[in-house]
């Protein structure tokens, strides 16, 4: 069984009687949590600090319990648990290095949590064919970047040509579902580069994070990251060369000013993703593709091998095998009203 299913099934049993540990790295060697993750493991520490604090993961309101970050959970929720490990990861980094746009993308086959920071990798390219968990990983890293970012940090618009999948996060994020605009709005992003570029500039600064210092320096509001989702990129492309023009210009000049593409597509082959957009894009997540061209230009040869739903391949540098984590309709139903509640002006 999954050391994760373990732990979550351990949780939902706690006993109020169970013996109280002294310290968060405790090494006493009789606590039930060692039976499960071996007492070297990362997160064995961790998940005695919530044994500690007696959180249990079993309640049905919506709301978190205390001391708890997470929210909407439900039994067969392994989002719930990769959650506080994502949380326990990002808090691990010091100031200077924790990340700005934090996302969660699965764990790996070790049970560790494997995500990312669009400050530092700028761009991600989702590849594979229908229904092997695509849009379930992007609404996964709208998700957890919703819950770990400021709305006056972070701004993510979704470009949703079927208009179904992203439409729960309407009160949220920006959707634009009418493709006859989708090329109009592209260019109102590379305008938008070319005024922060110049903004950043004047100021003497090189990007936008030295920027938004000088900001709250001079106490003025700070410009926030932009995320832009497109999803099936093919389909996206109306008008295709200017399309691609645009979204190849935001590519490549768009991480100095903070804005960024989540892009994903079906056919990772150059006739859906050309050359010059793929090679502005180094980080990709690859489920399971039906042609080797397709495999090597989603950045990942071992992603044609791939035959589960859910599981894909991490690349960049080198391949990582990830597994994206389950959530029910109902966690997410759970999590967007709360996140609602967090983030919309009474």
């Amino acid at each position: 069984m999954n050391f994760l299913k373990k732990i979550y099934i351990y949780f939902k049993t706690l006993r109020e009687d169970l013996p109280k540990y002294e310290s968060f790295n405790s090494n006493k060697p009789d606590h039930p949590l060692d039976l499960l993750i071996p007492k070297n493991h990362p997160y064995n520490s961790y998940f005695r600090f919530l044994a500690e604090r007696k959180i249990k993961y079993n309640f049905s309101d919506g709301r978190p319990p205390e001391g708890s970050i997470i929210f909407g959970i439900d039994s067969k929720n392994e989002m719930t648990i990769l959650m506080e490990l994502f949380y326990a990861e990002i808090n691990k980094k010091d100031e200077k290095e924790r990340p700005k746009v934090p996302f969660l993308m699965g764990q790996n086959p070790a049970g560790e949590v494997v995500w990312g920071d669009f400050a530092s990798i700028n761009h991600l390219l989702v590849s594979g064919v229908t229904g092997f968990g695509k849009s379930h990983l992007l609404n996964v890293i709208i998700l957890s970047i919703l819950h770990f970012t400021h709305p006056n940090e972070v701004k993510i618009t979704v470009f949703d040509i079927k208009g179904l999948d992203f439409n729960c996060f309407k009160n949220l994020v920006k959707i634009i579902d009418n493709p006859e605009i989708f090329l109009q709005e592209i260019k109102l992003y590379t305008e938008l580069i070319r005024l922060r570029n110049h903004k950043i500039k004047e100021a003497g600064c090189n990007n936008v994070y030295d920027y938004n210092k000088y900001l709250v320096s001079q106490n003025k509001p700070i410009l926030p990251y932009e995320i832009l989702v497109i999803d099936e990129y093919r389909l996206s492309q109306l008008d295709v060369v200017e399309f691609d023009l645009f979204v190849s210009k935001i590519a490549s000049y768009g991480r100095a000013s903070g804005i960024f593409l989540l892009i994903s597509t079906q056919r990772a082959s150059v006739d859906a993703i050309n050359l010059h957009l793929r090679e502005n894009i180094i980080h990709s997540v690859s489920f399971a593709q039906r042609t080797e061209g397709s495999s090597v230009i989603a950045g990942s040869k071992a992603a044609q091998k791939l035959t589960d739903k859910g599981k894909a391949v991490y690349s960049y540098i080198s391949d990582r095998e990830m597994r994206v984590p389950f959530f029910s309709q109902k966690y997410q139903q759970n999590a967007i009203l709360n996140l609602e509640n967090l983030r919309l002006p009474n």
